[in-house]
């Protein structure tokens, strides 16, 4: 069994966070999960989750997005595959005085 993890993240002057977050398990089933974020203006937060399942397989996707005084932006991301094994890949990065 595979696994492959792919990590970006760019902020650009300051108000434009992205963040892109790729998943995938090589066995039997494939697992794509995308995650973005974007900030505007350091007061509106969106955040968009897609996850897409190979081959008839379950994927629970969990996204959680936190902002503190628009200077701390934690975000947590958990993937599961819905099978007799299980596969848990999470992420989480601080952003701290740079918003």
């Amino acid at each position: 069994m595979a696994v492959i993890t792919y990590y970006s993240y760019t902020l650009v002057e300051g108000m434009f966070a992205v963040t892109y977050y790729h998943y995938t398990r090589v066995y039997v089933m494939v697992v794509i999960a995308y995650c973005l974020f974007t900030c505007v203006d350091d007061k509106v937060a969106v955040t968009y989750c897609l996850s897409t399942s190979v081959d008839n397989m379950f994927a629970a996707t969990y996204c959680l997005f936190s902002r503190v005084d628009n200077m701390f932006a934690v975000i947590y991301y958990l993937s599961t595959p819905v099978e007799d094994i299980f596969v848990i890949a999470s992420l989480l990065f601080t952003n701290v005085f740079v918003l």
